[in-house]
């Protein structure tokens, strides 16, 4: 996958719109909730990443739901190797049912694996989560660790104290892992209260030896710990500043379990349809949502 076109770096699919986790910062990939589960099926997967070959690809990233609650999922990272063997693989999980032989088998094969991990502290975990799936998590991240795999930490800020926040940083510290920041994107069915990202920075600021900015909508913070010098990145919401160009930058297509390509972080509006069957009709609707890349939906541009 290495023909220029259309300069979209990242296709993340999405295995199933289902999760054992009920976060209160989830969006849901845009997705509107629907009675009905959906899991992607390893037949059209292969069928779609073929007729994609010629496009500019780099990084396929499994993502949901929870991809993991697909039962092909080791069939669908089969596919994405065979079929795109110059393309990076990753995935995004709560870390509940990696299992040790799962851990062994992605440690090699993909270049990150990122967990969701918003606190140590069990109540406020569970408050955030939904479940008290804590220490389950902690044990997969420390075989994933044990197995060399590429790990890191997915943080969002919710209202985490300076204190949790120094013991995430810790811990990833003491494994030797990546840790990252992400801002709670609210939607309007958010019943709970926000945290101010720019408490984040505050704490962050206040901890950190150094920092910088690695793009538009990412800084870098160097946070001495008692078990060594960690690197935090935040990576800050361009759909709350409408900023096109962050977004653009981001440069990533979202491929649905409904054979749909979407294009924007937090809404289905503008997501295309395609004919899995018509490979003209994948390609073309793959295109036409990589020209929505930093246009929000009802065709309103974000501030350039």
């Amino acid at each position: 996958m290495n023909n220029l076109s259309y300069g979209v770096r990242m296709l993340r699919v999405l295995t199933s719109s289902a999760c054992n986790h009920h976060c209160i910062f989830c969006h849901n990939e845009g997705q509107v909730e629907q009675p009905v589960r959906h899991d992607l099926d390893p037949e059209s997967f292969q069928i779609v990443l073929s007729s994609l070959v010629n496009q500019v690809i780099t990084q396929i990233q499994f993502s949901g739901g929870e991809p993991l609650l697909n039962h092909h999922f080791e069939e669908l990272v089969q596919i994405a190797e065979r079929t795109a063997p110059g393309a990076g693989l990753g995935m995004a999980t709560n870390g509940t049912l990696l299992s040790t032989t799962l851990c062994k088998s992605l440690s090699t094969r993909m270049n990150n694996i990122r967990i969701n991990l918003p606190s140590l502290d069990p109540s406020k975990y569970k408050k955030i989560k939904g479940n008290k799936d804590l220490d389950r998590v902690i044990g997969a991240i420390d075989m994933l660790v044990s197995e060399g795999a590429p790990t890191g930490l997915n943080v969002v800020f919710v209202d985490q104290t300076e204190e949790e926040i120094i013991n995430l940083v810790d811990f990833a510290s003491l494994r030797k892992i990546d840790i990252k920041f992400l801002e709670w994107i609210p939607l309007k069915s958010d019943k709970f209260s926000l945290g101010s990202t720019s408490e984040l920075f505050r704490i962050l600021q206040k901890l950190a030896s150094d920092q910088g900015r690695l793009s538009e909508s990412a800084r870098w913070y160097q946070v001495p710990t008692q078990h060594g010098v960690s690197r935090v990145r935040v990576v800050e919401s361009f759909c709350e500043t409408r900023n096109a160009s962050a977004c653009r930058e981001y440069s990533e297509i979202r491929l649905l379990p409904t054979m749909e390509f979407q294009p924007c972080l937090i809404s289905d509006e503008n997501n295309l349809t395609f004919n899995v069957l018509d490979s003209s009709s994948i390609v073309r609707a793959f295109k036409l949502a990589s020209n929505q890349l930093g246009f929000c939906p009802g065709s309103q541009q974000c501030r350039l």
